[in-house]
């Protein structure tokens, strides 16, 4: 739970953003105050209070992530994290998306923008997705009509093993 939300889940939240600002390296949104900020605010406010463990050991433990994020050595390249990124949204933030809305009673607004930029990223037209063809052709073919691409493919089962639009207030949320 620990290292697939606080660890994963930052690096799956923060890819289609910073890809989007022409971002290339994690340690290069560490070192962007206002994407710095986001990663904070990511970790302090949606993440660790939704996770079932002592809230001082997961400080801890998200600050050691923030250092290694910082690691001028560590080269992680957002374009290989991205591989994969519907599926690694649906392991890795998704659970915590769901909890924090049942138990907050609205959208966490930082891991929806990065679902709303996941959204833009898959459409291809700045950023060249990797996945798998399945999931390419799913978006391919949502955004080829951009007036429904977004309810669309939040509806979409296959992308997120479930229909998102049936959790409230989201699909206008991601369209915002």
């Amino acid at each position: 739970e620990r290292k697939v939300h606080l660890l994963n889940g930052p690096h799956t939240a923060m890819v289609p953003l910073a890809l989007l600002a022409e971002l290339e390296t994690v340690e290069e949104v560490m070192k962007d105050p206002l994407f710095s900020a986001y990663v904070d605010q990511l970790f302090n406010l949606e993440l660790i209070p939704m996770l079932s463990l002592p809230k001082d050991e997961l400080a801890i433990y998200a600050d050691q992530i923030k250092e290694r994020f910082l690691n001028p050595f560590a080269h992680h390249k957002l374009e290989a994290i991205s591989l994969n990124s519907v599926s690694k949204f649906s392991t890795r933030l998704l659970p915590v998306f769901k909890k924090y809305i049942e138990e907050q009673n609205q959208v966490p607004p930082l891991i929806t923008v990065s679902l709303a930029a996941l959204l833009l990223m898959y459409r291809g037209d700045q950023v060249k997705p990797h996945d798998d063809e399945k999931t390419i052709s799913e978006f391919t073919d949502a955004w080829s009509d951009n007036g429904t691409a977004i309810p669309r493919l939040l509806q979409n089962a296959a992308l997120w093993g479930e229909d998102l639009s049936q959790i409230p207030n989201v699909t206008d949320t991601v369209q915002e």
